[in-house]
């Protein structure tokens, strides 16, 4: 495989969250407020899965946290364990 063809695989692979800029569509002469307008919507979409990113993201924390304490209360009832001897 060569280094050309390896590099146009990975561009046509889009990346999680990744945006993709397109050209305008329509009239070729858009006015200011409409690219304001455009842009803002664009901004409040970002927004909003951002939001939704974090929030899955603090779930995972949790979760995470949870785990971690789980483990920490085992590990101390393991400590006060004393396996039978085995002489």
């Amino acid at each position: 495989m060569t280094t050309e063809t390896c590099s146009s695989q990975i561009r046509a692979i889009p990346a999680k969250g990744r945006v993709e800029r397109r050209s305008p569509t329509g009239t070729p002469s858009l006015v200011p407020n409409e690219l304001i307008d455009r842009s803002l919507r664009s901004a409040h979409a970002q927004l909003l899965a951002a939001r939704e990113d974090l929030k899955a993201a603090r779930r995972r924390v949790v979760g995470l946290e949870d785990a971690v304490e789980s483990w920490r209360a085992f590990s101390t009832m393991a400590d006060r364990f004393d396996p039978p001897s085995m002489s």
